[in-house]
């Protein structure tokens, strides 16, 4: 910490004249020109070190990034290639995916035409089958009503008899009681 600092961070009271002397100071400092200093500077030992290091670089460059970019470009092309075969395997579902819903398309069509021809022969079939067993129909009332006539007849003739021959007999007995 600086002096200036010190004293002030204390809680001590500051003087006027610590300021000036601080500001000098600080004027002074940087009125003085900078010194180069010497290890800037280079040395004898660039040479062995530039040595040194191209001796390395070319062996990475050989040995480690030459290989290393040789996978990347290997990697890079296959990575086109898989992009590019993505896109066909894409559009060739695409395609086959169109051609799919249009023939599903046909086949719901040809099976709604295929259901109302069926739905319609079955109502045809119905009607036929209906109108034939009305015409049965008709056919067993008429000689039901023909049967039942004939027995009506048949009944009341039978009841006539029946009748004719209870007033006989009820004749034959009053009459019988006063001739006797």
């Amino acid at each position: 910490m600086t002096g200036l600092f010190k004293l002030w961070y204390s809680g001590a009271p500051l003087d006027e004249r610590l300021f000036i002397k601080f500001f000098e100071n600080a004027f002074k400092i940087a009125q003085t020109k900078p010194q180069m200093p010497d290890f800037l500077l280079p040395d004898k030992s660039i040479f062995v070190l530039w040595f040194i290091f191209m001796a390395v670089f070319m062996a990475l460059s050989r040995w480690v990034i030459g290989p290393t970019l040789e996978i990347i470009e290997k990697r890079r092309d296959n990575t086109d290639h898989l992009k590019e075969t993505t896109e066909k395997l894409t559009q060739e579902t695409k395609t086959i995916l169109t051609q799919y819903e249009d023939a599903m398309a046909k086949a719901r069509l040809e099976a709604s035409q295929a259901r109302e021809a069926l739905v319609s022969q079955a109502r045809e079939e119905e009607r036929k089958m209906i109108a034939f067993v009305r015409v049965q129909n008709e056919e067993v009332m008429g000689k039901l009503k023909v049967d039942l006539d004939h027995q009506k007849k048949e009944a009341l003739l039978k009841l006539k008899q029946y009748s004719q021959e209870l007033a006989r007999d009820m004749v034959t007995k009053i009459l019988e009681r006063k001739v006797a």
